[in-house]
């Protein structure tokens, strides 16, 4: 892939996007103990073939995780994972910013896999790279609205109805 390429998906990120109708998360295409939706994104009130908001989310267990990814034609932009399950080790790829090298992440610290640290095609999500979200977020409510905001997105995606349990199976 080319710079043209690389520019045109930087102008995507941003572009102020809306989301195209109501965000419902759902656990019908998901293992158990999860919520997903796909919500069709819009720029400058126009639609986007492959331009979407994909999120995941814990439905019950111990701790309410939640992922919310942008992507473009299948390559994420932008992630933010809000007290992810499992740790995660930054690789030393030559395009990424050699102070986020092999930086380590332990599970529940949440993380954002920006364009910025990340921008390389062909995209391989085994090699994005993270950095630490700069705010503390509470809820999911405010990662949320931290995600969005990093996105360049507006709209409303509301909070998955977790329930909280000690995570035993009865």
């Amino acid at each position: 892939m080319s710079e043209s390429s690389l520019r045109a998906l930087d102008t995507i990120l941003f572009t102020p996007k809306q989301i195209s109708g109501k965000v419902r998360w759902s656990n019908e295409d998901r293992p158990s103990r999860a919520f997903s939706f796909s919500a069709a994104l819009r720029l400058n009130d126009e639609p986007i073939s492959g331009l979407k908001l994909h999120g995941y989310a814990a439905s019950d267990g111990p701790v309410g995780w939640l992922n919310l990814i942008l992507t473009a034609e299948k390559i994420p932009l932008e992630r933010l994972s809000y007290l992810p399950c499992n740790p995660h080790t930054n690789k030393a790829p030559e395009w990424a910013p050699s102070y986020l090298h092999r930086q380590f992440f332990p599970m529940r610290i949440n993380r954002r896999y920006s364009w910025g640290n990340n921008r390389v095609l062909p995209h391989d999500k085994w090699r994005e790279i993270a950095s630490s979200v700069d705010e503390n977020l509470v809820d999911a409510a405010q990662a949320i609205r931290y995600a969005l905001k990093a996105m360049n997105i507006q709209g409303v995606v509301p909070e998955p109805e977790f329930q909280p349990t000690l995570g035993l199976l009865i």
